[in-house]
């Protein structure tokens, strides 16, 4: 049996990153049928449970080395993990992880990570470093493939592939709706908004959209993706309408938040992975860019993004949203196309981690 550490924001109640993680399980499962897999976690028992994995604590030095002393591989992944936009100590600590793997000879592999932005030199050094010792590199953009390249990371193999929610296997139809009758209505469209907290949003704007998307038959539903903080700014904007509106409070798993996000006939988001959710179900969305990572994913699926949060206005997205409606059943079909073919294209970076396995153990043959 083979025993793969994973590492990454794991066990935050961030529904994006958790949906990577059980993406990432799903894909290493179907290729490594017997692989024994150990999440790096914020709140291991909650892992364990939701996932069907061992866990440990990812702060306790101990714990790490034991797992990492004891695994075949090391894999980063995914999400935005390099980067030192939200400060420092998150591009130390998973550099950190990779070096302990190292340490110990460990294999090590980033995972379908996108990556940036890194702005600091003494950052950019680092990722330089450790990444060169690395035995393979997966990113999910060709952008972020030409950051690593830009910041001299020439050394191992790289690959450029999709975000692992992009083939995160379908839920079916799943309990959690009857909780929230209005997502079964047959009376009106549902316009999902996935916000969040960032300086300079707009919130009277996204106030007068959502209202004049109810005015045009639109149920507006409100869907937090990182719990609890995402509620607060849903529920700012929620307020200044005058409109009937729907908040969705509960803490949801992925799987039922995909469920949900797939009720949706229009998606209206910032966060990165409701956008994913959507366009890998076919949904047509309006991104809010925040960061460099949503304009990628929308240009993936050759879409544009609607506009930035400085230059975020009603009027523009209500031009992106009649324009979208204009071209439904074309942008669908193009969506749906786009996210057959990157299903296959994300178990990629799952092949290439049993390839890894497989070579190691015949590298471990050649010295008996």
């Amino acid at each position: 049996m083979k025993r793969i550490v994973l590492s990454g924001y794991y066990g935050f109640n961030n529904i994006g990153d958790e949906a990577v993680l059980i993406a990432i399980i799903q894909a290493l499962k179907k290729e490594i049928p017997d692989v024994e897999i150990i999440v790096l976690s914020q709140d291991p028992p909650k892992t364990e449970k939701q996932m069907n994995v061992q866990a440990v604590n990812r702060w306790c030095l101990p714990q790490i080395i034991g797992a990492i002393k004891e695994c075949d591989l090391l894999i980063s992944g995914g999400g935005s993990l390099l980067q030192d936009v939200t400060g420092k100590k998150s591009i130390l600590y998973y550099l950190g992880i990779i070096t302990i793997a190292r340490w110990w000879k460990k294999p090590a592999m980033i995972y379908a990570q996108g990556i940036g932005p890194v702005q600091s030199s003494w950052a950019r050094k680092m990722v330089r470093n450790v990444l060169n010792k690395m035995d393979l590199i997966t990113v999910r953009d060709e952008a972020s493939g030409a950051d690593l390249s830009s910041m001299g990371v020439t050394r191992p193999p790289m690959h450029v592939t999709v975000d692992p929610v992009m083939g995160m296997e379908r839920p079916e139809e799943i309990q959690i709706l009857d909780k929230f009758p209005y997502l079964n209505e047959e009376e009106g469209k549902l316009v999902g908004f996935s916000l969040r907290q960032w300086p300079g949003l707009a919130l009277e704007e996204l106030g007068a959209l959502g209202d004049d998307l109810a005015e045009r038959g639109f149920k507006v539903v409100f869907l937090p993706f990182h719990f609890p903080e995402d509620i607060s700014v849903c529920r700012d904007v929620a307020k200044l309408m005058k409109q009937e509106n729907h908040l969705i409070k509960d803490n949801l798993s992925p799987m039922e938040m995909m469920g949900v996000v797939g009720k949706m006939d229009l998606v209206i988001g910032m966060r990165l992975h409701a956008l994913i959710m959507a366009g890998a179900q076919g949904i047509p969305f309006v991104a809010i860019e925040y960061d460099p990572k949503v304009g990628r994913y929308a240009n993936l699926m050759g879409q544009e993004t609607a506009c930035s949060v400085e230059t975020m206005s009603c009027e523009n997205l209500r031009n992106k949203v009649e324009q979208i409606m204009a071209e439904y059943s074309l942008i669908k079909e193009g969506l749906e196309q786009k996210a057959a073919s990157y299903r296959l294209e994300a178990q990629k970076s799952a092949q290439w981690a049993a390839e890894m396995l497989k070579d190691s153990n015949l590298k471990k043959g050649s010295k008996i």
